[in-house]
C-alpha cells in the first residue's frame, strides 16, 4: 500500500488528479485507516500510467477511458497479463471497440459466411467472442475490393507470416523489459511505444524509401 506522497512520486501525477481520478472512478478508492491517513493500491501507479497513456497517445477523454476499464479486465498485479490486456485493447485505438455480430458484418461488408470465414482462417480478420470492431469492417472492405479487382493476397499472407515471426520476437522483448522494470511505471510504455510507434516507423519509412528508389530509377518519358 501507498501513501498520497509515494503514489504522486511513482505516477508522476499531481495530487488533485489522482483525487480527481477517484472521484471519475477510474482509480479505486483508498483503504481509509482512520481519519485523514489513506493508503493506495500499488496497481494505482499502473493505473495512472495507462490513462495518461491513452489521453496522450489516443485523445481519449476520462469518460472514454472509465468505459473501457469497466469493459475489459485488466490484471494490473501481473504485469504481463495487464500489458497482453491493454496492449489488445488500445492497438486499434478507437476503432477497436466490438459492436458488429457476425450476421450484421456480414450484412455490412456484403460477403458471404464462407467468404469471411476463410478470411479469419487466413488471419487476416481476427474477430472477438464472434463480435467485430470498425477496425474489423474496414479491414474486410479492403479485403473485398482486392478480391474483386483480382488482387492477389500474396503481399498480405506475407504479412501474417512475418507478423507471427516478429509476435515472438515482440513478446520476448516485452517480457525483457518487464522484469527489468522501468522506474515511474514507464516500462509499459515502453513497450507500448516500440510495438504502435517505432514498429510502423521502421515498416513505413521502409516502403517510403523503397518507393523513391523505384521512381528515382524509372526512365523519364522526355517525348
Amino acid at each position: 500500500m501507498l501513501k498520497m506522497s509515494e503514489l504522486i512520486a511513482l505516477s508522476g501525477e499531481s495530487k488533485s488528479t489522482i483525487l480527481y481520478y477517484i472521484k471519475e472512478g477510474i482509480l479505486p478508492p483508498p483503504l481509509k485507516l482512520k481519519a485523514n491517513v489513506h493508503r493506495y493500491e500499488e496497481e494505482c501507479v499502473e493505473r495512472i500510467s495507462m490513462i495518461k497513456y491513452l489521453q496522450s497517445n489516443f485523445s481519449y477523454s476520462i469518460a472514454e477511458i472509465k468505459q473501457i476499464f469497466q469493459n475489459n479486465t485488466f490484471d494490473f498485479s501481473n504485469d504481463l497479463a495487464f500489458l497482453q490486456g491493454s496492449f489488445e485493447m488500445i492497438s486499434g485505438g478507437k476503432e477497436n471497440i466490438r459492436c458488429f455480430s457476425k450476421e450484421d458484418f456480414i450484412k455490412e461488408v456484403q460477403i458471404t459466411e464462407p467468404e469471411l470465414n476463410e478470411w479469419i482462417s487466413q488471419e487476416l480478420l481476427f474477430p472477438k467472442d464472434s463480435m467485430f470492431s470498425k477496425l474489423d469492417l474496414e479491414m474486410a472492405v479492403l479485403l473485398k475490393i482486392c478480391k474483386e479487382n483480382d488482387i492477389s493476397y500474396n503481399l498480405f499472407t506475407r504479412y501474417v507470416k512475418m507478423a507471427n515471426e516478429l509476435a515472438v520476437l515482440e513478446y520476448e522483448l516485452g517480457a525483457t523489459i518487464i522484469e527489468k522494470g522501468i522506474s515511474n511505471g514507464s516500462s509499459h510504455r515502453l513497450v507500448f511505444d516500440i510495438l504502435l510507434k517505432l514498429k510502423p516507423y521502421i515498416f513505413n519509412n521502409a516502403t517510403i524509401n523503397e518507393h523513391s528508389k523505384r521512381v528515382q530509377n524509372t526512365p523519364k518519358d522526355n517525348s
